[in-house]
């Protein structure tokens, strides 16, 4: 059978085109019937007419804003955008396109046919990238509207690239360039299928979307919905095309994605709840105050639609604008914090509340990074690497960090780490955030083969609005605002309380950056700080002390293990760590066994454990 010729192609189109408009006013799934390799040709005998005419009378697809009605003013194709193409070109040419669907002047519409022939033809030349990502999926968003308004040739030719740059993404790898695969392999194929059910192309783009969106969650997040520590930069723009993409995919099949991808998204909205800094943005990375979109928050709480979350949601304050009003409802909160050895990620947090503590840590690639907030501050953000001299020598970490242990209750959460440096020296990591008692207790434990001359630094980079202020004789530090807006206290344990000491280390903070820094002489070395984030207690009358271990009778060295008691009002903690195998130790009048102790004291004199690890 000889193929048809373009007349009787196009008259085939035409055909197929004026049936679906007698039967406009029923709704159903359109088959495909236009190949979308077909000569431009074939379609500009169509199109000005009966194509242009079945876009704009169709009732469906739905125009795809209407898929997301809870955005009303911005484009959610611009929510959570990344922070490396804000102020870009491509957002200046996403926010161009978008206004391309309104009507225009002749002028403007050859002035714009000419603007989208240019783009299309340079886009072909141009590499892969998140900013190309979101200009296609733009142009693919306004592309029905500009039918009318484009030569045919032009438009097909458009349609013709958006489909080959969602095709060609299928290559891409999610371990390399997981967002720009997600949105152009991924939302842009479930797009254009959406948008043009009519056109037959050359791969099931529907097909491939779906599997696209359902791999990335199943690939790049942790069984949990926490992204690897390596992708937190990518994770909100992440969510934001998953998003779209199951609005869109539930259009076109019964079950966006499979149950244990969809799994994947409803945990990962609750993970961003977690890690969501009191003024909205995200924790651990550079852009404090880049609020998480309240419409993509609503779209995605709808997707999940469980009820725990919108709880937090309106706990935290992310969903609440002036004047408007939530009710939880009886639905229980659920556990504030998270840690995922996967991800090598964790948040510590005292509770739901928009300035309750949070104290998240991320330690891959040998680099840990850290960041306190409380009060509704972010106290200190970044990295937080120690620098050690041994004998005049900088060693280096020659291993990743591993979990050494991790426990979450009542109490607080407990997180503890380590890893190998050069020359045989080992470095552990103590992470307590207390909820009920309000504070923060971080140490390092230096750990070596033999004697040596330690210098032992660690910085805590100071975020801009926040001032470190002392006082003038004893060694306790104050981060805030300012002396009237104090938001935590600092205590270096392991330093003599008074300033006129200076044998052993100093405490002080330079060009931003907090430093403790300790020397001495031994095998194993503790480097304690201590943080009370309680407001009520900021003002109180305050002592530490380092404290007698004993052992069999005698007194043991702080290379064996230490001790520490702190007082603050009327509070009082205990703060144990052996440095050695553990054995029968008494420290304070109690007996001990553990590898570490962190209590409180009851008004009888006795302990009442927070942390234990025997």
């Amino acid at each position: 059978m000889r193929p048809a010729s373009l007349p009787e192609q196009a008259e085939q189109i035409s055909k197929c085109l004026r049936s679906l408009r007698k039967r406009k006013k029923a709704r159903g799934k359109i088959k495909s019937f236009i190949d979308w390799n077909a000569d431009g040709a074939i379609l500009s005998e169509v199109f000005r007419a009966d194509w242009v005419r079945h876009l704009a009378d169709r009732k469906d697809p739905q125009p795809i804003d209407q898929l997301f009605p809870l955005c009303q003013h911005n484009s959610p194709l611009m929510w959570a955008a990344p922070t490396g193409i804000v102020g870009s070109d491509s957002v200046e040419l996403v926010h161009q396109f978008l206004h391309y669907s309104q009507p225009g002047t002749s002028e403007r519409l050859e002035r714009m046919g000419e603007d989208l022939e240019n783009w299309q033809v340079d886009s072909k030349d141009r590499s892969v990238s998140i900013g190309l990502a979101l200009e296609c999926l733009a142009m693919s968003h306004v592309l029905p509207k500009l039918a009318s308004q484009l030569e045919p040739e032009i438009w097909w030719n458009l349609l013709h690239s958006l489909a080959v740059a969602a095709t060609n993404a299928s290559g891409l790898s999610l371990i390399q360039e997981p967002l720009e695969k997600q949105l152009l392999a991924g939302e842009l194929a479930l797009t254009l299928a959406y948008l043009f059910p009519e056109i037959k192309f050359r791969v099931s783009l529907r097909k491939q979307g779906r599997e696209t969106v359902s791999e990335s969650l199943l690939e790049l997040l942790d069984g949990e919905g926490l992204p690897h520590a390596c992708e937190l930069g990518h994770w909100r723009p992440l969510l934001a095309s998953w998003t779209r993409s199951l609005m869109i995919a539930k259009s076109l099949y019964k079950h966006p994605v499979p149950r244990r991808a969809q799994d994947q998204f409803d945990w990962s909205v609750r993970q961003g709840l977690r890690c969501t800094r009191a003024d909205g943005s995200q924790t651990l990375l550079d852009r404090q105050g880049d609020q998480w979109p309240v419409e993509l928050l609503r779209e995605a709480l709808e997707i999940t639609g469980d009820p725990a979350d919108t709880v937090a949601a309106v706990a935290q304050q992310s969903l609440k604008k002036p004047g408007e009003r939530h009710v939880g409802g009886d639905e229980p909160l659920p556990e504030p914090s998270v840690h995922s050895e996967w991800s090598e990620f964790s948040i510590l947090r005292t509770g739901w509340r928009r300035k309750d503590a949070r104290f998240s840590i991320a330690h891959a690639d040998q680099q840990v990074r850290t960041e306190l907030e409380s009060g509704g501050k972010v106290l200190w953000s970044g990295l937080t690497n120690p620098v050690i001299r041994i004998n005049d020598q900088l060693i280096h970490p020659c291993d990743g960090w591993e979990v050494v242990c991790w426990f979450s209750d009542e109490d607080g959460d407990y997180l503890e780490i380590e890893t190998k440096y050069d020359e045989g020296w080992k470095v552990q990591r103590q992470y307590f955030l207390a909820r009920a008692d309000q504070f923060l207790y971080m140490a390092d434990v230096l750990l070596g083969t033999q004697p040596a001359n330690i210098v032992y630094s660690l910085g805590l980079p100071v975020s801009n609005g926040i001032e470190f202020m002392v006082r003038e004789e004893t060694r306790e530090g104050y981060l805030g605002t300012s002396l009237k807006k104090l938001h935590a206290l600092c205590l270096p344990l392991a330093l003599p309380e008074w300033r006129n000491d200076q044998r052993v280390g100093a405490l002080c903070c330079v060009e931003g950056t907090l430093q403790l820094t300790q020397t001495v002489r031994a095998q194993n070395l503790y480097i304690p700080w201590f943080f009370d984030l309680s407001k009520r207690r900021m003002t109180r009358a305050l002592t530490w002390r380092q404290l007698t271990v004993g052992e069999d009778l005698q007194n043991v060295s702080s290379e064996c293990a230490v001790g520490y008691r702190v007082q603050v009002g009327k509070k009082q903690w205990l703060f144990y760590r052996s440095l050695t195998q553990r054995c029968n130790r008494t420290v304070l009048g109690q007996n001990l066994s553990s590898e570490c102790l962190i209590a409180g004291f009851r008004r009888d004199g006795t302990h009442t454990p927070l942390v234990e690890i025997e």
